[in-house]
């Protein structure tokens, strides 16, 4: 039979070997997390690029505002869609 000591060490090593797996899981879905965030910035930045193109093109060219603006829902509607097949 075990003494005391030995059943705590066991218990001990057990709660350790969860919370490792925990820490795993969680830098896991950290890292998941991460790549969400770098998504979204370069999705912002293609957005903000096609707005200002939209709105330097529209200013340039002699389009009235609502083509710029429906221009910008464009670039918006194709920032939408990329998020959804990400």
């Amino acid at each position: 039979m075990k003494n005391a000591w030995a059943i705590e060490a066991d218990k001990l090593r057990q709660e350790n070997q969860h919370l490792k797996t925990v820490l795993q899981e969680d830098n896991r879905l950290l890292d998941e997390l991460r790549k969400m965030v770098d998504q979204l910035r370069v999705t912002n930045k293609q957005l903000l690029e096609a707005c200002e193109m939209a709105l330097n093109g529209g200013i340039d060219s002699g389009r009235t505002w609502e083509q710029v603006c429906d221009h910008v829902k464009a670039a918006i509607t194709e920032a939408k869609a990329l998020e959804v097949t990400k």
